[in-house]
């Protein structure tokens, strides 16, 4: 089945559902998946440290403000320094 075919299935469901509790039920279930897929490891840092699809969609974020910013060194600027080394 398709995600459109599911998501018109449950829709079909959840409307023909008129119980309270059974609503509040799938809607926590839901809350709960999304929650549990927030913290899966989709990545690592430079440090082998875990991030979350969250965390790094909030690194990725910051990079590229710090990038509009005016905050970066250029591939030039740092093959010249890296000769000092």
């Amino acid at each position: 089945m398709s995600a459109i075919e599911i998501r018109s299935n449950i829709t079909t469901i959840l409307n023909a559902t008129s119980d309270q509790e059974t609503l509040d039920a799938y809607y926590q279930i839901l809350l709960n998946l999304i929650r549990v897929q927030n913290r899966a490891i989709v990545a690592f840092d430079v440090d082998e440290k875990p991030l979350t699809q969250e965390q790094l969609r909030n690194a990725v974020e910051d990079a590229s403000a710090r990038v509009q910013a005016g905050h970066f060194v250029r591939h030039e600027d740092v093959v010249k320094e890296s000769k000092n080394w």
